[in-house]
């Protein structure tokens, strides 16, 4: 791509040309039309509002009566969209249909506000707007409430676990370059908090979000970080050339580029490429970090009101890794060097699943098992067979079915995997029990999903595999301790994990959620029933635990 020509930038947008004014021109009017809006009904709110800020988009106003109705319509935005992320945040991927929808409807409605104020700023561009507000508030308005809506933005993709687009990444590049030009950059402009803040520190803030891996993050998690980063992007330095200090690696960005930051500088050319000096950064973490580690409270350290320890530590080291220490790193893990995107892989997910195909048979509660009822015994004398029990199987061998994958990168801990849309699979999320099987292998490997995103053109899902050290071996598990006619004491489904003394792993159980508690003891079928002593929790995942255990 071309470098961008900073006297001739171009944003992309609609023509004013339109004669249908939108249902209001000024801001007296706009809010008697706000008046009306019925915020009771989120789908209608955000369908009639979409309508008015299209139609704004294209009808030629002065600029500074256009922001001040573009300043009217954030509020309720802001509010209507919190309301429809209930629909795709956190929710498995593929989303539902109706989370889609509500996904499509937030990034179009969030996208038609950028629009409106980018408007504003390709006339400071041209040279159209008043520029002689001091100093060129209008412009500066306009950067900031655009780079806003990006975020937003950014942040619709990052809850639903979808990646954005590369025109995303060009769009905010193009933005900033844009201020850059007009030398608003470093102005600082009110936010929605009341902050002041500047069109460098909001730019610096996405690049922070994106850096910080968000398909890793739980919701709260996700929070924090977005969080943290409008806290201490005011403490990034955007540079024209690398920064001095050896100690901190600084992202690079190329602002004609489709790519987020990143560690190491591509090949474009240099006037394009800009460095975020993180050394100020590193320092304020690095001190919070410290005085954690001397009991102090998140609270008292502004990491939030939610933040709790010891997960604030845990989670704010990670970051720290991420932003001030050259982003994720895979230690000393060695490479199975699998041919990249070629190598097919077979998975399926949860205990039930798993279940099924480690023991290569449909899983029947052991009580039943024993007798038969009389359908079952009508039926053998009919039949020849329980016919029952073989269409339910059958059934439940279906649903059961193995989902193919192909294999894009792996290290001795993780695998990494895609699926494209078109193959048929089930929604996947985050911490969710998964096993494996490679191409050429015979058995399979237990893991747990780290994390689950859509692709950014919305083709195919990527996974990352933390992977369980040992072979699996199914399990039926019963608490002992219950009476033979509680529920209870049915037999569920379970995996066992050996011991693997090299890596320091201890024998483990892997459960139905919940059924955890300290020194409690079960009963567990493999080749044989034995007793086991349930030790410790050794993780707890959206639907299995891992229990460290001993035979009796």
């Amino acid at each position: 791509m071309s470098p961008i020509n900073p006297s001739v930038i171009d944003l992309g947008l609609p023509p004013l040309t339109s004669p249908q004014a939108p249902g209001f021109a000024d801001t007296s009017a706009c809010r008697d039309w706000l008046a009306g809006l019925p915020l009771t009904n989120i789908g209608q709110a955000q369908t009639q509002l979409l309508r008015q800020i299209n139609l704004l988009n294209g009808y030629p106003l002065p600029v500074g009566t256009r922001l001040e109705i573009l300043e009217l319509l954030r509020t309720p935005i802001d509010f209507i969209l919190e309301q429809s992320a209930k629909h795709y945040a956190g929710r498995p991927l593929p989303l539902s249909e109706a989370g889609q929808a509500a996904f499509d409807a937030s990034l179009t409605l969030w996208q038609a506000l950028e629009t409106g104020y980018l408007h504003c700023l390709q006339a400071s561009l041209d040279g159209a707007a008043d520029l002689t507000e001091p100093p060129h508030r209008h412009a500066a308005l306009a950067a900031m409430r655009a780079l806003s809506a990006l975020l937003a933005i950014h942040l619709v993709h990052s809850r639903a676990g979808i990646l954005p687009a590369p025109v995303f990444w060009r769009r905010l590049h193009l933005i900033y370059r844009a201020a850059e030009e007009l030398k608003i950059s470093q102005l600082p402009v009110e936010d929605s908090l009341r902050r002041k803040t500047t069109p460098a520190a909001l730019y610096a803030q996405v690049l922070l979000l994106e850096a910080a891996y968000p398909a890793e993050l739980g919701s709260r998690q996700l929070a924090l970080v977005a969080d943290w980063a409008q806290r201490w992007s005011g403490k990034v330095d955007i540079l024209r050339q690398p920064p001095d200090d050896p100690r901190t690696p600084a992202l690079c960005v190329d602002l004609a580029g489709t790519q987020a930051a990143a560690f190491h500088a591509s090949h474009a050319d240099s006037a394009e490429l800009r460095w975020l000096e993180l050394s100020g950064l590193r320092k304020s973490i690095k001190k919070r970090l410290v005085l954690l580690e001397q009991g102090e409270r998140p609270e008292t350290l502004n990491l939030g009101k939610g933040c709790v320890q010891p997960a604030c530590g845990v989670l704010l080291k990670q970051v720290y890794r991420y932003w001030c220490k050259g982003g994720r790193r895979h230690g000393d893990e060695t490479s199975r060097a699998a041919p990249r995107g070629r190598e097919g892989c077979q998975l399926v997910a949860g205990i039930e699943a798993i279940h099924y195909h480690l023991s290569g048979q449909v899983f029947r509660k052991a009580e039943q098992s024993v007798y038969l009822s009389r359908r079952e015994h009508e039926e053998i004398a009919t039949f020849g067979r329980i016919a029952t029990h073989f269409d339910a199987g059958k059934n439940q061998a279906h649903d059961f079915m193995l989902e193919e994958w192909r294999l894009l990168d792996e290290t001795a801990a993780e695998l990494h995997l895609e699926r494209s849309l078109k193959q048929p699979g089930g929604r996947l999320s985050g911490n969710q029990l998964v096993a494996v099987r490679q191409s050429g292998s015979e058995g399979f490997l237990l893991g747990v999903l780290r994390w689950v995103t859509m692709s950014g053109g919305r083709d195919s899902l990527l996974a990352c595999v933390r992977l369980l050290p040992g072979a699996p071996v199914a399990a039926a598990l019963r608490n002992s301790a219950s009476k033979p006619a509680a529920n209870s004491a049915q037999y569920h489904q379970g995996l066992c994990l050996p011991a693997v003394e090299e890596l320091g792993e201890v024998a483990s159980v892997l459960a139905p959620a919940g059924w955890f508690s300290p020194a409690k003891t079960i009963e567990a079928q493999t080749d044989c029933l034995r007793k086991m002593r349930l030790n410790r929790l050794l993780e707890r995942g959206t639907d299995f635990e891992r229990i460290a255990f001993e035979w009796l």
